[in-house]
């Protein structure tokens, strides 16, 4: 089954996930690196959650891959007759 999006709907989540790509991967890359220069890892909480928020972070990635690359374009009615999605309504 589609995800009906609209062209907008695509756009943002493009660009969050552009930002989670060049942004926010390469900050938890670095948190990782710090931490892992504070020795042990088995005890070494800022470690574990560094690493939990880089899956965190991947796992949002792909789920926005997914939602792009399977997504049903809709355009909005340009009926002006008719509401439906994305018409906006006076009352």
């Amino acid at each position: 089954m589609f995800d009906e999006l609209t062209i907008e709907d695509i756009k943002k989540m493009q660009e969050e996930m552009d930002y989670r790509i060049t942004v926010i991967r390469k900050d938890l890359h670095e948190k990782i690196m710090q931490a892992k220069e504070f020795g042990d890892l088995s005890e070494n909480a800022e470690y574990h959650e560094a690493r939990r928020a880089k899956g965190r972070n991947e796992n949002r990635i792909e789920y926005l891959r997914a939602m792009i690359k399977t997504a049903k374009i809709i355009e909005p009615n340009q009926n002006k007759d008719i509401v439906g999605l994305l018409s906006k309504v006076t009352l």
